[in-house]
């Protein structure tokens, strides 16, 4: 029987933590609203610099994958800029989010020289098995090739998939992905976003790539399934954008918008509220904004809140 467990995309950490603490407050309406939010939990204790952290969930483990530099060992704006692509893909495994902190760091075979782009990983959980996500520098070393390693025995042993999308060039390589209707979907790309889709990814068996909408240009998208529905959270160029998935005409159809300077946009349920959280700059750090609305077109009417001052 196959199970379909979402993969948690590169913000799925803070998800997971403000899904808890945001179920017991009301919705956001407007910036004064108080937003109580817990202390942070370092999860890795790595010298070299680490980032793009992933999670999925197989019923029993949290699996977290993340990506470790091969030569950087300082923050930005301290030393040799951490946005290189020579990061090997890691992993820790535990019952609970908290036990991840404790858990071994273990490098997922055949990705120690893999090359890859700003360690960004993706994960899922499919048909029984653990998927990692991450693109890697193709022979070229000009673009990129994106990759899947999956495990069924608890990470005994790795298969590496065949490329799932080849040739993206450095800043379309950004990618996420998550279990939908029966499938492994991926989207990829950096404003040219693309999605593809497969009930038998193993073996190759990918859709056709679709266009979500030809007119954004760079930015960032990540993956939520509500039910029955498939949506993209994206910031680009300045706005934030909700799309869904509409199977009857194969298309993705715009929801809500609204323009922000933020980055990082994530999307997820707490209650029965829908929640945008994002990561605008103040030139020297990032801090957390959010929007909350019951009814998902209606999520940007109202004011953003300030969740956390960076």
């Amino acid at each position: 029987m196959r199970k379909k467990i979402i993969g948690f995309g590169i913000l799925g950490i803070l998800v997971l933590v403000l899904s808890i603490i945001l179920a017991a407050i009301p919705a956001m309406a407007t910036p004064t609203s108080t937003i109580n939010v817990s202390q942070p939990l370092q999860l890795t204790t790595n010298t070299n610099y680490t980032r793009g952290e992933s999670i999925a969930y197989d019923g029993s483990n949290y699996w977290m994958f993340y990506g470790v530099s091969a030569t950087c060992n300082t923050p930005y704006g301290t030393g040799t800029a951490p946005d290189t692509n020579n990061y090997v893909i890691n992993y820790k495994k535990a019952s609970t989010i908290a036990g991840l902190a404790s858990a071994a760091g273990t490098t997922v075979p055949g990705t120690a020289n893999a090359n890859s782009y700003l360690g960004e990983t993706g994960a899922a959980y499919f048909d029984n098995a653990v998927w990692a996500f991450a693109t890697i520098e193709d022979s070229t070393s000009v673009s990129m090739d994106l990759y899947g390693w999956y495990t069924g025995d608890d990470g005994t042993t790795w298969t590496q998939a065949a490329p799932i999308v080849s040739s993206l060039s450095n800043g379309q390589a950004p990618h996420d992905e998550t279990v939908f209707d029966n499938e492994l979907w991926v989207v990829s790309g950096s404003g040219t976003f693309s999605t593809i889709h497969s009930a038998t990814p193993t073996t190759g068996s990918w859709s056709a790539p679709l266009t979500v909408d030809s007119s954004l240009t760079g930015g960032l998208a990540h993956f939520f399934v509500d039910g029955s529905s498939l949506d993209l959270a994206i910031w680009s160029s300045g706005t934030n954008y909700i799309f869904q998935y509409d199977s009857s005409s194969t298309s993705w159809t715009q929801v809500a918008t609204i323009a922000s300077p933020g980055y990082d946009p994530t999307l997820f349920k707490s209650g029965s509220d829908y929640v945008f959280v994002q990561a605008p700059t103040n030139g020297s750090s990032q801090y957390l904004i959010a929007w909350s609305s019951p009814t998902l077109a209606d999520i940007f009417n109202g004011s953003s809140t300030m969740v956390a001052p960076g």
